[in-house]
């Protein structure tokens, strides 16, 4: 008996799409009805489709980007601190070493 992967192209899936009896909206809901009037909504079409606008995304910014490094409450940082340096103290961890790249401790700083 031989197995084979059924093959499925394009056309017929977007045919399979476009006839599909399934609903993602409940009949009785009381939005069915303003669903069933924009079905892009809950069955979006898949295929490349024709933009019916010429407006293109454009955002005019004047300054400098802003960044800020991540960082934690007060007290979450001198409790990972202190944590830091109770691993470095019982060489759980090592301080990074770039010209011994080979001992590594599970724990890098």
């Amino acid at each position: 008996m031989e197995l084979q992967k059924p093959h499925i192209n394009r056309e017929s899936y977007t045919a399979i799409e476009e006839n599909s009896n399934l609903s993602t909206v409940n009949k009785t809901s009381k939005y069915f009805e303003l669903f069933s009037l924009y079905p892009d909504l809950t069955k979006p079409n898949l295929t490349n489709r024709v933009v019916k606008h010429d407006i293109e995304p454009h955002l005019v910014t004047t300054n400098q980007p802003v960044y800020f490094r991540a960082q934690l409450a007060p007290e979450k940082l001198q409790i990972t601190k202190q944590e830091f340096h109770y691993m470095l103290e019982n060489e759980t961890m090592t301080k990074f070493d770039p010209l011994n790249l080979c001992e590594l401790s599970p724990y890098t700083l």
